[in-house]
């Protein structure tokens, strides 16, 4: 695994190059863009992207089968984790919500999932559900069965783990991917800590069950998340609580999905 400033021995870096769009065209990833053609789904993979700004981004690249060959970027973590991602990379400005197949998907990318207010922005602004690649080291899967598992009940959203498997010596990933319900509960996980296809059917029914029941995206009080500050001085609202929309895909069927009553959700 090399840092993505390193070039291999063919002189060529790991990390990838994004236009003013997003759109990245790299032959690395033509098996990527193929597979999603062939047959016709949506799915996600994380890369360094040098950005038309020069800034290098952690970054969740989309594969559709409509995007003619080239995968688009679609989400900048914002949470860098210490010292070693922060001089390599500039933080993400903006959340997103991604619509695939009528679903609204929250996006993040590992450390994210450890702030609450991530995933309830995702959730304020629509998401059905808060989706997380990740590189949590063997040993520590422990807290994103914590951390997603409580995004998920404190949302209702269901929440996904996805996680490496393998890597290097020093640092090897020890896969776990889960997928949790918007109650909270874990309604899927790999069974082992190596490679592995997980499946989970997401029930919109599900979604309006608990959300009857469960009324904290209706009652949250967003006011209360901003900081104490003297009388006299602003409270300023940080970059990390904006939020990208992306172009639905299937109004009508997003449509028939539960979406609660966001007020508010401007202060989240």
């Amino acid at each position: 695994m090399r840092r993505p400033d390193e070039r291999d021995g063919r002189g060529i870096r790991p990390e990838l190059t994004a236009d003013a769009g997003g759109r990245v065209g790299d032959h690395r990833l033509d098996p990527l863009t193929a597979a999603a053609a062939d047959h016709g789904v949506t799915f996600f993979a994380g890369a360094a992207v040098r950005r038309a700004d020069a800034a290098r981004t952690n970054s969740v690249l989309a594969f559709d089968a409509d995007a003619d060959g080239a995968a688009t970027v679609v989400y900048d973590k914002q949470h860098l984790w210490h010292a070693g991602e922060r001089s390599l990379f500039t933080p993400g400005r903006c959340g997103t919500v991604l619509p695939v197949g009528g679903w609204e998907l929250g996006l993040g990318i590992c450390y994210d999932m450890s702030f609450p207010e991530h995933g309830r922005a995702a959730a304020l602004a629509g998401a059905h559900a808060y989706v997380c690649p990740c590189a949590f080291a063997a040993g520590n899967e422990h807290r994103a069965a914590v951390y997603l598992a409580a995004r998920a009940l404190e949302n209702t959203v269901y929440a996904f783990f996805v996680n490496a498997a393998g890597g290097p010596r020093h640092r090897p990933c020890g896969a776990g991917t889960a997928v949790y319900g918007p109650d909270g509960t874990r309604v899927a996980r790999a069974a082992t800590a190596r490679e592995e296809i997980v499946l989970a059917d997401l029930d919109p029914g599900e979604l309006g069950r608990v959300r009857e029941f469960l009324h904290m995206l209706d009652e949250c009080r967003t006011s209360l998340a901003r900081p104490a500050v003297p009388d006299g001085d602003a409270v300023r609202t940080p970059d990390e609580t904006a939020l990208r929309r992306m172009p639905r895909d299937d109004p009508t069927t997003a449509a028939q999905l539960p979406v609660a009553d966001r007020r508010g959700a401007a202060g989240a």
